[in-house]
This record gives C-alpha cells, sequence and structure tokens, in this order.
C-alpha cells in the first residue's frame, strides 16, 4: 500500500479533481461542507456547495477528494465566495491516505428505472462512480436490498443489479432521500457500456467547468 502511495503521488495532478465530488473542513470551527469540483487551473479550484455558509476571504479549509482509490487531501485558503461558489487556493503538497474512495461525477440525464420485490421506481441519477450510481426517490429503499436497475442515458441502455449501500434523507430536499447503489454487471458488455458512460460523464462534467 505504501508503494502504491508513493506511485500515486508521482502521478497526480490536480487536474483530476475537476468534476469530481469533494468536502471542505473549515480549520477554524472543523465543520464539514459537502460539495462539487467545478473548475481546477493551475493552483486554484472552484468548489460548488450544497449550500451557501458564513465565510471569510482568508478562512483556511482542507479539501478531500477522492481519486483511483485513494483519498487526497489539500490545504487551501479561500480567495473569494459568491453564495455557495467557492473560489480556493492551494497552499500546500496534497496528502494521500488509504483505504479511499472512488471518484464520483455528477450526472446529468440519465434516467435509473429500479424495480424488485413490491418496488417500481423511476429516478434520476445524481452521481456514478467506476461502481455505483446514486439516485433520488421519494420513498426509502431499505440498506443491503437487491434491485434491477435499468439506466438509460440518451442513445445508451442497458441493465444490471443493484445492491443498496445507503438510504438517507437528502441534505437539499427533506422530501427526497438519497439512495447509493453497487452496480453488479451479468456480462462484460454490461460492464463495458457503465464504464463508457462514467467516463462520458467525467468528460461532460470537465467541458461544462
Amino acid at each position: 500500500m505504501a508503494e502504491f502511495l508513493e506511485g500515486r503521488v508521482r502521478e497526480f495532478s490536480i487536474e483530476d479533481l475537476r468534476g469530481t465530488r469533494c468536502r471542505l473542513q473549515r480549520l477554524t470551527d472543523l465543520k464539514f461542507f459537502s460539495g462539487w469540483i467545478r473548475s481546477v487551473a493551475s493552483k486554484q479550484v472552484e468548489v460548488e456547495l450544497k449550500d451557501s455558509i458564513a465565510v471569510e476571504v482568508g478562512n483556511r479549509f482542507n479539501l478531500e477528494a477522492a481519486v483511483d482509490m485513494a483519498n487526497v487531501g489539500l490545504p487551501c485558503i479561500l480567495t473569494r465566495a459568491a453564495g455557495a461558489s467557492l473560489q480556493l487556493s492551494v497552499v500546500g503538497e496534497p496528502v494521500f491516505s488509504t483505504p479511499g474512495q472512488e471518484a464520483r461525477y455528477r450526472a446529468e440525464g440519465i434516467s435509473v428505472s429500479i424495480s424488485g420485490s413490491d418496488l417500481s421506481v423511476l429516478a434520476q441519477a445524481v452521481d456514478v462512480s467506476a461502481s455505483g450510481i446514486g439516485v433520488l426517490v421519494r420513498d426509502q429503499i431499505p440498506r443491503f436490498a437487491r434491485v434491477r436497475l435499468m439506466v438509460q442515458a440518451q442513445s445508451t441502455y442497458f441493465e444490471c443489479a443493484g445492491l443498496v449501500r445507503y438510504c438517507r434523507p437528502d441534505a437539499e430536499s427533506q422530501s427526497m432521500y438519497r439512495v447509493g447503489f453497487q452496480v453488479e454487471f451479468d456480462d462484460r458488455l454490461s460492464r463495458a457500456m457503465w464504464l463508457r458512460l462514467v467516463q462520458s460523464t467525467a468528460s461532460s462534467v470537465a467541458k461544462a467547468a
């Protein structure tokens, strides 16, 4: 594992973080805030939080994100704030740790039909990763439930199995639940189609940033 981290440090580029989900910890009170990394330029990072927070230019944060199954932390200083959008300047070297999470990318235009025992729900995806998908639904789905997922994005359409990893109230809408599925594929073709979808989503996020 140490060799992996050493190799990851050599390979890492801050550009890898564009479009990924992240968490900010404000060092003055150690509070955490979650959001998305919208753009990266040199050592400047723009983060879109879920909600606006009271901040001041000069506040120090630690930014945490996931890249290739490792966590990366970046010390940052706030240089500009506009509502829920924060501009941060990276002021130190990245710190890597394990275990990590897969990078998750914001999803748009991906619909998911969820079916199972006494369950039939149509949902919109909110994020995707190499082995999972997050959606918003109106009713709770039990943790560890196994379901079938029919995923459609533009002309791409395929089916896979899903295992509920978590189900919790959505932070932005108290009437909705955020559900995270681990996806499981019946064949290599479906798996390859899924990975192409994730790569396409990551590319679209980067271009829009």
